[in-house]
């Protein structure tokens, strides 16, 4: 993803490493929330992610649940 990041222009060179280090579940709802380009422009670390009120409730709310093995 980093690459095509690069060739389309979403990012400049020096910011293709920052990436959000995030659980399964809250990755899966970031990007049900943003396309890759706005998360590549807009949304690419944990601190910006944090800025928007959908994803500080998803992290509120599934903070609390208890996950349960199969």
């Amino acid at each position: 993803m980093q690459a095509k990041a690069l060739k389309r222009g979403w990012c400049d060179e020096a910011r293709v490493g920052s990436v959000a280090w995030l659980c399964r579940a809250c990755h899966s709802f970031v990007h049900g929330v943003a396309r890759n380009e706005e998360l590549a422009r807009e949304w690419w670390s944990v601190e910006l992610l944090v800025g928007r009120e959908d994803v500080r409730a998803w992290a509120g709310w599934v903070g609390r649940v208890r996950w349960k093995k199969r």
